[in-house]
């Protein structure tokens, strides 16, 4: 049996620094079938990755049994780094923060102009949990401490609730706004006080993002340099049921590689500073799939405060924000085909084409939804407002109706003729909490565009 590894492994955060921690000592073991012989049984644990997997203090107990057994691989200690805050402004909700230039710079404000907010799109934040901020908490809707098996995830290291506000803080007057402040946050807690989690924890967390959250979208600011089985095994499960995974590549500056972000089914995110420079702390290889601003980026901190960090931690969330952009505007968007709108659609910085330092490119959110509302766009109901956008060269007509959603057999409500002039859109709204409004949407097939947008979000 080969001898394993101790793996290195990187959370960024507010430095792109990182130390190591030794092996564990514990393993991971995946049996090919379920059949395990009765001497072996007292030393096992049950590691809650499924079938024939699972955990074990005592790899001596396994000798003898290599024809049992499909892979035996370190369940590793993972540290993440609090980066050090000395320097770094912290600043009250009563305090303005400024310009969020990276959002100006992803061309966020498109998507909004839109109403297309991430609406009810449920990410997973696999991190150190996160905090209930005022700017965050209608948000911030479910999760898990993986740690303890409950159901605090409070953050009591900083980075999780960053990352996540990063997505979804909330847009208000005041604070922040996260590149899809309607989307639905489960804050999957595997880190603890001492910034320790383990590989088989991590993977426990993608299962049950999938399995019990449903999420759509999985954030990961985080990385390891030895590829594991257990956590390719995860990733695979993910993908093969159509979740969207969006990792950070590292902050070392250098040419290693990190996992999951290395995976090819993975969207691995660089950063760049303002002036669209690749960060001098941003890795360059093969794993850079696009890059994103993470630099001096303010997001929460506590449950009321703000604080700036920087990493490609930062630039990930931004990335995982602008896909739940892009399924509230087509739920039925594919994680294949959103990799392919951000091959063609970001915007390409360094060498021609694809390159280590910027993989595709920057990420343009205004270019990847213009790819995909097409002819017109309807958007989802946002306190009371729908946007009709017409990208065509020709008057659009339409005819839609307030109703309740709960009426069978028929509408009743207002009727309203829709007119929307080429290349323009226009904004419907309406009042009373027991109506919805109706908009036939291919203007031909009288399909309610709430309900089918409501069912869709249920698959």
């Amino acid at each position: 049996m080969r001898k394993m590894a101790i793996i290195f492994f990187m959370i960024t955060m507010l430095c792109p620094s990182f130390r190591v921690l030794a092996d564990s000592g514990g393993y991971i073991v995946k049996f090919k079938n379920e059949y395990i012989p009765e001497s072996i049984n007292n030393s096992l644990i049950d590691s809650g990755l499924g079938d024939n997997v699972y955990l074990t203090d005592n790899i001596d107990a396994l000798k003898g049994y290599d024809t049992l057994i499909e892979y035996i691989e370190t369940n590793d200690t993972v540290n993440l780094i609090d980066g050090a805050t000395d320097g770094i402004q912290c600043f009250s909700i009563d305090e303005t923060i400024g310009d969020a230039w990276q959002l100006d710079m992803v061309n966020a404000q498109y998507a909004w102009d839109l109403a297309t907010y991430g609406n009810d799109i449920n990410v997973g934040v696999i991190d150190s949990g996160c905090n209930r901020h005022i700017d965050i908490i209608n948000n911030l809707v479910g999760g898990h401490n993986y740690i303890l098996n409950t159901d605090d995830y409070s953050d009591n290291v900083g980075h999780g609730t960053h990352v996540s506000g990063i997505i979804a803080a909330e847009k208000n007057d005041f604070g922040i706004t996260g590149i899809a402040p309607k989307a639905n946050i489960y804050a999957l807690k595997c880190f603890d006080a001492n910034y320790q989690t383990t590989v088989s924890m991590l993977a426990k967390a993608i299962y049950s993002a999938i399995d019990d959250y449903h999420c759509r979208i999985i954030n990961m600011s985080l990385g390891l340099k030895a590829n594991r089985q257990t956590l390719y095994d995860a990733v695979k499960y993910a993908v093969d049921n159509n979740v969207i995974i969006v990792a950070a590549v590292g902050n070392d500056g250098d040419d290693t590689q990190y996992y999951p972000a290395a995976y090819e089914e993975v969207i691995g995110v660089g950063s760049v500073g303002a002036n669209k420079e690749k960060s001098y702390f941003s890795q360059f290889n093969e794993s850079v799939f696009v890059v994103a601003p993470g630099e001096c980026y303010y997001s929460l901190k506590g449950t009321d405060e703000y604080i700036k960090a920087q990493g490609t931690s930062q630039a990930t969330p931004l990335v995982a924000g602008s896909a739940a952009v892009l399924l509230s505007a087509d739920y039925s968007l594919s994680n294949t085909e959103l990799k392919e709108l951000l091959m063609c659609y970001s915007g390409d910085l360094g060498e021609e084409g694809f390159d280590t330092e910027y993989g595709y490119g920057l990420l343009n959110t205004e270019a990847l939804l213009k790819s995909v509302i097409g002819q017109y766009y309807i958007s989802p109901i946002n306190n009371g407002e729908v946007i009709i956008y017409n990208n065509t060269a020709d008057d659009l007509f339409a005819t839609g109706i307030w109703s309740e959603e709960t009426v069978k057999g028929g509408f009743c409500g207002k009727i309203n003729e829709i007119f929307v002039p080429p290349q323009q859109k226009i904004s419907l709204e309406y009042s009373g909490e027991k109506f919805k409004f109706f908009l036939w949407d291919s203007f031909n097939t009288m399909r309610p565009l709430t309900t089918m947008r409501k069912g869709e979000m249920q698959k």
